[in-house]
């Protein structure tokens, strides 16, 4: 698997495990997580922290803010290592964790308060603390789901990850492209998992969320950057280009994907 991320995560050492015809301490996301930054950051992209932060131009349908990110107000006496995982599925993975996947994201769409709350953004696009705390709701109650999943299907070659602090990825990302873009992803906040069929199906959405003109990415970057900034160093192209990229994989090679954000600390 590929993890990338900023501030490495406090995580109990872990056993060499075995995935696929993958074996050994290299391949377990939680040692790796657990190892110093430079041992598995890639592509480090460093934005100056004066850099100017702009909105999106009108013809997305949403303006960023170019205030500090409002939901910080929320986490400034949270410490919390964040972990997003998306991994190709084969038939025998998606026979073993769709049920459980399915459960624990069905869980988090039937709560009221999560879907007012989701609903209001949608509406207003305000990144306020209710949005902050909206994904951080949805990101506990599957740690150990998520470690069994990584020692059993997680390999270099399926999964992709990254490891932030505070503010998770997807809360990175749906604040970055918007309500407008943001309807058409699959699942729930970034939790989500899709046979081949169902990928099929949603992948039009996916690239179309991801798709931008030159200038509309600039400014995405930035308020990627902005949402990450106690991640850095952190590699803001990866984190906006992950979703579509393992999705179009996954796609092609006819398996399934699931997309799971659990905090680790």
């Amino acid at each position: 698997m590929t993890i990338r991320g900023g501030r490495a995560p406090t995580v109990a050492a872990a056993r060499p495990i075995e995935v696929g015809n993958r074996a050994g301490p290299d391949t377990d996301l939680h040692r790796q997580a657990g190892l110093p930054r430079s041992t598995y950051a890639s592509r480090v992209v460093t934005v100056a922290p004066e850099q100017t932060r702009v909105g999106l131009s009108p013809t997305t349908g949403y303006q960023g803010h170019s205030a500090t990110y409002r939901a910080e107000t929320y986490r400034a006496g949270v410490s919390v290592s964040m972990l997003w995982a998306v991994s190709a599925l084969d038939a025998p993975a998606l026979e073993r964790w769709a049920p459980v996947w399915t459960s624990l994201f069905d869980g988090y769409a039937s709560r009221e308060d999560l879907r007012t709350c989701w609903q209001g953004w949608l509406d207003d696009g305000q990144p306020d603390e209710s949005f902050a705390r909206m994904f951080s709701a949805v990101a506990h109650g599957g740690w150990k789901e998520l470690w069994d999943f990584s020692n059993e299907c997680a390999s270099e070659v399926l999964t992709d990850i990254h490891v932030t602090r505070r503010c998770s990825a997807p809360e990175a990302l749906f604040y970055a492209i918007g309500p407008a873009r943001a309807r058409s992803l699959p699942g729930f906040l970034g939790n989500f998992i899709l046979t081949p069929g169902q990928l099929s199906a949603a992948l039009p959405g996916i690239v179309a969320a991801f798709s931008f003109s030159p200038r509309e990415r600039i400014q995405i970057r930035g308020r990627v950057d902005e949402a990450l900034a106690d991640s850095a160093p952190h590699d803001i192209d990866d984190v906006l280009d992950t979703l579509p990229r393992r999705a179009r994989w996954a796609a092609d090679h006819s398996m399934g994907l699931v997309s799971i954000c659990q905090a680790i600390t």
